[in-house]
């Protein structure tokens, strides 16, 4: 399991903070997100500073992008 402060330690612009949660909040949200997942993602988005509005829009944006690779998986 990664290291939400060794994962945040990386970041070095605000674009870089969201970025790194949106990605990871993309990689949990396959199936919806697990409790273990849910407490990674908090750790990571306090340890990154992340406003609470910006990070509500990285998770719409994570479901968005589930919702459409889940549609694109699904036989026509």
């Amino acid at each position: 399991e990664p290291d939400p402060g060794a994962v945040a330690a990386t970041a070095r612009t605000d674009a870089q903070r969201a970025e790194l949660y949106l990605a990871s909040a993309m990689v949990t949200q396959d199936g919806g997100t697990s409790s273990s997942e849910r407490a990674y993602l908090d750790a990571l988005a306090h340890r990154l500073k992340l406003d609470a509005g910006l990070r509500r829009t990285l998770d719409a944006q994570a479901r968005e992008a589930a919702d459409v690779a889940r549609s694109l998986a699904e036989p026509g």
